[in-house]
Order: C-alpha cells, then structure tokens, then sequence
C-alpha cells in the first residue's frame, strides 16, 4: 500500500542541550549512550547522544533549557560558555502508540558547558541513558555515528583551541 501525503503528519520540534567537556591538559567528550529499547530491539545498536538535549518547555529559552538537561541527565550544575553554539537539525518518522505517523523536524541547539575531573565523578545518570563514555574529542569524533555530530564535536574542539591560545602566557 503506498502511503499519501496526508497519511503523516508533520510537527516541527525544537531542543537545547550541551557538549559537556572535561577541560582538563587533554579535553574530553562525555558521550550518552541511550537507553532505549527502539534502538536496542529494532537497530540492533547503541545510539550515542553528543551531549544531554530536550525539547524546550514552554516559558523556557534555549540557554536555561540546556542547564536543565544537563541538570537532569548527569545531575550536574554547569555553566555554559556564552559565546559556543552549533545547530544540528534532522528529520525522522515515527509511529505513535494509537499507529499514526509523524514526520519529525528537529532543531538542536547545543552549547558548551566545561566541568573539571572532579565534576565529573559527581555524574548521576538519569534513566534515559544506559551508561556513558568519556573519550578524547577524536575519539568521539570515531565512535559517534552521524558525520552533524562529528561536525559539532569538530568545532567544539577548534573553540578549545582557541580558548588555550587566547590564555595568558
């Protein structure tokens, strides 16, 4: 049976969420790996987040939703560097529970939040996530699937660079 236009519906969602990067002498990426049995029964693999994101909630702006992710899925505080922003958008379908399907559009912007290594042992993950990976920045450019993602954590790294040039001698 082919399916017509008006047999999906359409929505457009936007998130916020953060890189969280241990700045230490060599930064490092915590990537998410979710938990989620779509992923699990249907692809078979682990899908890894670049970073805690969520939809915004109304009365919410993208800044403030982002500390809140990060909040929720690592249960840490974070501040987030004013002056980083990258913007992944795709598209997906799905079916909802009563079997209608929706064409998803999704926009998230992601900030930077640094924490140290002590920070980073206070990680409580949420439930959504089955676990997490700490990696070099190269190495999470490997492991992450999507070449968006790669792009994000690319320029995440040349924000850190530029950061580490423009200290003080």
């Amino acid at each position: 049976m082919v399916e017509s236009i008006q047999d999906v519906s359409m929505e457009e969602s936007t998130s916020a969420g953060a890189i969280v990067c241990i700045n230490g002498e060599i930064p490092r990426i915590i990537l998410l790996i979710q938990n989620n049995e779509f992923y699990k029964r249907i692809l078979n693999k682990e899908v890894l987040d670049i970073g805690p994101k969520g939809r915004i909630q109304e009365g919410s702006g993208l800044f403030d939703n982002a500390k809140r992710e990060v909040l929720e899925e690592l249960g840490l505080s974070v501040n987030l560097q004013k002056d980083f922003r990258a913007i992944k958008n795709y598209e997906f379908e799905e079916t909802t529970t009563d079997g209608e399907k929706r064409h998803i559009k999704k926009s998230v912007m992601y900030f930077l939040a640094l924490i140290s290594d002590e920070d980073a042992k206070k990680i409580k993950l949420s439930k959504e996530h089955a676990k997490y990976e700490i990696l070099s920045i190269e190495d999470a450019i490997k492991r992450v699937k999507f070449d968006s993602d790669k792009e994000i954590l690319l320029k995440c790294m040349d924000y850190l660079k530029r950061m580490e040039k423009a200290k003080p001698s």
